[in-house]
């Protein structure tokens, strides 16, 4: 049979044009499949930009609050709960709703953003026993722009909730990480110190942030011997190879003389100061500050009696001694001999 009567036989046959028809459809679904694989990743390469941000970053606690900022519509959540305790005592708990594992869409600056929360539950951070998470944003373009001002913007939302707070830190591991809420700051007029101490004090505090420059360039004097002390990791933590820059470190004593020479020698520390017990200009300004709104001369007057027979006095003593006579001044004064027992 010649081959093209072969051709036509196989053709003229239904069971072949049938077989032969869903080979075709199926290799061409493959290829198109491929190819629509192919395309979208290299569209995702070209076309789109990604972040990551892993949890053991400093910005992604800072970035799942601007989440929780912009996501108002996100039907999935989840939840973290704190305790907040008040210097009155009173405790309060807290609940805020971030975004949960999984999927969610943004609007922000004209575009569509896809976020992706993910959670590794096979992998658990060994310092904090949680499982290890990391968020992914995925932008349409190639400027990065956007991703800096989610960034900035985060980072400025969190340091308004820290504004004019103190901050405390711990060690966790090799780092330092906040520990609880950030506590409402005391002005610095609620010490009372040594007429012109805490003035000296903060001069000296800004002279040393305002120049850092100065204080590179005149690199701390190298002293031997210090590796054969024994608080030597201490020493180094302080001005050694590996300490922290732009950092003030205050320390107190009552035993100064028990200090090692090492420790406050002229480099390391830069201004000493002696807070010893209550002067007369110290007893008048705590007067006032505890009676507002009383006349100078009675601050004057309760100095001057709780001076007569003892110079011994300390700030803890009056202000305990103050709280005996919360809303009774003149009381305060007529008793103050009392302080000298």
């Amino acid at each position: 049979m010649p081959l093209s009567d072969f051709i036509l036989a196989l053709k003229d046959n239904p069971y072949f044009g049938a077989g032969f028809g869903l080979v075709g459809v199926g290799t061409a679904l493959a290829l198109a499949r491929k190819g629509a694989q192919l395309g979208l990743v290299a569209f995702r390469r070209h076309y789109m930009i990604t972040l990551e941000v892993p949890a053991r970053d400093r910005s992604y606690a800072w970035l799942l609050s601007w989440l929780t900022r912009h996501s108002t519509r996100t039907q999935h959540l989840s939840v973290e709960t704190s305790y907040l305790q008040h210097e009155s005592g009173r405790i309060s708990t807290k609940f805020e709703f971030v975004p949960s594992p999984g999927n969610h869409f943004i609007w922000y600056q004209g575009k569509w953003i896809r976020v992706e929360r993910s959670r590794e539950m096979q992998m658990i951070d060994l310092q904090t026993g949680t499982p290890w998470e990391s968020v992914t944003f995925t932008a349409l373009g190639t400027d990065r722009k956007v991703f800096f001002n989610i960034l900035e913007e985060a980072r400025e939302l969190a340091l308004q909730q820290e504004e004019g707070k103190t901050v405390m830190y711990t060690a966790m591991g090799s780092e330092w990480r906040p520990f609880g809420y950030p506590r409402r700051r005391r002005p610095l007029n609620s010490v009372v110190l040594g007429q012109g101490l805490a003035d000296r004090i903060v001069r000296d505090v800004r002279e040393f942030i305002d120049n850092p420059k100065w204080y590179t360039d005149r690199d701390p004097v190298k002293y031997q011997g210090l590796g054969r002390l024994t608080f030597s990791g201490l020493l180094n933590a302080l001005d050694g190879v590996a300490s922290t820059e732009a950092r003030i470190v205050f320390m107190t004593t009552n035993h100064v003389d028990r200090l090692d020479p090492a420790l406050i020698r002229p480099g390391r520390v830069d201004m000493k100061e002696y807070v010893g017990y209550c002067s007369h200009w110290q007893l008048t300004q705590m007067f006032q500050r505890f009676y507002p709104g009383q006349a100078p001369s009675l601050a004057e007057a309760f100095a001057g009696r709780v001076l007569q027979g003892t110079t011994q006095i300390s700030p803890a003593q009056v202000q305990g001694y103050f709280m005996l006579y919360k809303n009774d001044p003149a009381g305060a004064i007529h008793n103050a001999e009392s302080l000298r027992t």
